[in-house]
């Protein structure tokens, strides 16, 4: 049995309608890149399943034969209050596709709120994947933020949210998609950025557990 290749996602919910297919797009071909760099190798993608970005990557693995984790934010019930309409149509289908789906645990003390929630499953996915694609606008991360930004940020800098060395983020990548959001003014080139803790991590990363994949195939 292989170690898969874990793909975690994050990003935001109010991606512009006129940009979705190129996004859409691009979402695919990095998917594409990384099976094709890992040919021994199964993928696997986790995603908490939100609308917008996270919805988007996730119809995109499912196309394209990656399996589907859910790390959600909240218990089922409560979370499906975020959607309705046509997004919550979306979700089901997602649900439905899903290899497995459960709540991530917290790894922060305990605080009420939402936004709480929002950020443990933000630092579940960061911590349990081995590449983080961030359909992300740049904004800088803040220490005690829960969105896209701060999932980047624990990434590639889990220390600077207090989190022990242990936890923090090792060789940590992110493929980042920029793009605009629709509740901001901003006019953001859609394109890809690779960002790494240390240069030639992922690569190095991707080439020893497929190496190690290969070798499980071997009779």
């Amino acid at each position: 049995m292989g170690v898969p290749i874990v793909i975690g996602v994050t990003g935001h919910r109010d991606l512009r309608a006129q940009d979705l297919g190129q996004i859409r797009a691009l979402v695919r071909a990095e998917l594409q890149k990384l099976s094709a760099a890992c040919p021994h190798s199964e993928l696997v993608m986790l995603n908490s399943i939100a609308s917008g970005a996270d919805s988007l990557c996730a119809q995109e693995a499912l196309d394209l034969g990656i399996g589907l984790v859910c790390p959600l934010p909240l218990e089922l019930d409560d979370y499906r209050r975020d959607f309705s309409g046509e997004e919550l149509e979306a979700f089901e289908s997602l649900l439905e596709r899903a290899d497995e789906v459960f709540v991530a645990p917290s790894t922060e003390p305990e605080k009420p709120g939402r936004d709480y929630r929002y950020r443990q499953a933000g630092i579940y996915v960061a911590t349990h994947c081995h590449v983080l694609l961030a359909l992300w606008d740049g904004t800088p991360w803040k220490p005690d933020g829960c969105g896209a930004a701060e999932a980047v940020g624990f990434m590639l800098d889990g220390g600077s949210f207090g989190a022990p060395p242990s936890d923090a983020a090792r060789d940590g990548a992110v493929i980042q998609i920029s793009v605009p959001r629709a509740s901001k003014n901003q006019e953001i080139p859609i394109a890809v950025h690779l960002l790494e803790e240390h240069p030639g991590c992922l690569k190095d990363l991707l080439e020893q557990t497929d190496s190690l994949n290969a070798d499980f195939e071997l009779p």
